[in-house]
């Protein structure tokens, strides 16, 4: 029964937080087009991305386009390795493990991963690797520690990110008990990591044929902070901050809960590394905090800036361990200041998760909004094409979109990173084509293709002369293709 409370309250803040999105059904960005590629081949997409691991657990699954099944094992594992890296690995209680690990676990940047069907499920291995990563590498068996090493090097496989979020363990390790051999054996673990997933990586590609894409590479931007550093550091901070503090432009809603629960527990990490009477642990501590804190504003240094929401898969674990750190502070409190500043964190973390879960339910009934409004326009075209084709219900025509239409932001529903955007957007291949807008259209029973190079060529010419949508006219069939027009093509 004692640790029933702590449990019970940690799976209701999950709940709160991501219960509407897991038990609804509603496409996001890359959903549409993944739910129509077979394994084999979506699997070498994320090859190609560099994201091997992501390709190896693709192929072990069927479609994770589907309701419930990616979210929840993405959200349950997830905050599974959050608390076992609270509750075992940071030491902590069950009651400081359930509030840390719900704040972290609640953080308003992970509704953007959590959304995507085709990679949630991936998310949650990754976090629970990570653990496996700190068990490996504070083990005395070489060989539990090249387990661990490798574990990290799948999580990179995975998604990107994960290589901030094992550093935050990393530097969680050394902090420990620091010795010179153990930091550089830690510091190594990383780097060893890195380059086992990228040699992984490289071999998969030649092996299969697959050619590297420059996807992950386009966001980064290693030149712009060579040609203006100082610059690049005040607009890394700036937007740590935005985040830190929940701004309303960044997520559409605001709480400052998150980041007074920040600096909170920032102060009490400094407080717990002064009380260290050992001159070492406490300068190794001190530097382990500013070297913990200096994550999330590298990324950002390095990164095309902002960095997107939904990248910042490695906060949860960044928290976690500054949760860790706060809690020992905390300790070296008199008892009735420790009773007193104890029970004052926990009412702001309630807050802060009260506040985070109503961020999050925005973002998710935004994007559930938006999908709705894309299925009754979905709709129309498709009753559309049933009044002017003269075919077999079902069969497939070739599709021309010229322009775009994104349905107007609102406070209700804001249109951020890939929840509530419309699939009318604009969202184009290399050559211009809308590939995504005819997927989601044949995910809603419309029945269509891309048309070749000539019928895109004649389309374009005939959708100049339409009216736009929502004129009477806005939809045609000439010449074999149903041709859309929202507006001027991008030139």
């Amino acid at each position: 029964m004692r640790r029933a409370g702590p449990i019970a309250a940690f799976v209701l803040a999950i709940t709160m937080t991501y219960g509407f999105e897991i038990f609804s059904f509603h496409l996001t960005l890359d959903e549409e087009l993944f739910g129509e590629a077979a394994q084999g081949s979506y699997s070498l997409l994320w090859l190609a991305q560099g994201r091997w691991a992501m390709g190896a657990l693709t192929m072990l699954v069927p479609s994770p386009v589907v309701p419930v099944v990616s979210a929840l094992l993405g959200v349950v594992l997830t905050s599974a390795a959050v608390w076992i890296v609270c509750r075992r690995c940071m030491r902590m209680g069950l009651w400081p493990t359930a509030l840390a690990a719900s704040l972290a676990c609640t953080l308003p940047t992970l509704p953007f991963m959590f959304s995507f069907s085709t990679i949630a499920y991936g998310i949650g291995v990754g976090n629970l690797l990570l653990v496996a990563y700190f068990v490996g590498i504070t083990s005395k068996s070489w060989l539990w520690r090249s387990v661990g090493v490798f574990a990290f090097a799948f999580a990179i496989g995975i998604y990107d990110s994960f290589l901030a979020a094992g550093a935050a363990l990393a530097i969680a390790v050394i902090c420990r008990r620091p010795t010179w051999l153990k930091t550089v054996m830690v510091l190594a673990s990383i780097g060893l990591a890195l380059l086992a997933s990228k040699i992984i990586a490289s071999i998969a590609q030649a092996v299969f044929g697959v050619g590297q894409d420059a996807y992950v590479g386009k966001f980064i931007d290693l030149a712009g902070v060579l040609a203006d550093p100082t610059g690049r550091v005040k607009r890394a901070l700036s937007s740590v901050w935005d985040v830190a503090f929940l701004s309303q432009e960044r997520f559409g809603l605001h709480s400052p809960w998150l980041g007074v629960m920040l600096v909170a527990m920032i102060a009490l990490a400094i407080l717990g590394a002064l009380q260290n009477k050992d001159v070492r642990g406490k300068a190794v501590s001190l530097m382990g905090l500013a070297a913990l804190l200096a994550l999330p504003v590298a990324v950002e240094l390095v990164s095309v800036s902002p960095v997107l929401l939904r990248s910042m898969v490695y906060l949860p674990m960044v928290v976690a361990v500054l949760a860790g750190w706060a809690a020992q502070g905390l300790g070296t409190l008199p008892s009735r200041s420790a009773a007193i500043t104890s029970g004052l964190l926990a009412a702001v973390t309630v807050l802060a998760v009260v506040g985070q879960a109503t961020i999050s339910n925005r973002l998710f009934a935004a994007s559930e909004m938006t999908y709705a409004q894309d299925q009754n326009l979905a709709f129309d075209i498709g009753q559309e094409k049933e009044r002017l084709v003269d075919t077999v219900t079902g069969e497939n025509v070739a599709l021309y979109i010229s322009g775009t239409h994104q349905w107007p932001s609102s406070v209700f529903v804001p249109a951020k990173e890939n929840l509530g955007v419309s699939f009318f957007s604009g969202q184009v291949g290399p050559d211009g084509m809308q590939y995504r807008t005819a997927a989601f259209l044949r995910s809603q029973g419309v029945a269509v293709r891309m048309p070749d190079g000539a019928e895109a060529e004649r389309s374009k010419i005939k959708a100049d002369s339409m009216p736009s949508y929502p004129q009477a006219g806005w939809v045609s069939y000439d010449e074999g293709v149903l041709i859309v027009n929202f507006g001027p093509s991008a030139p």
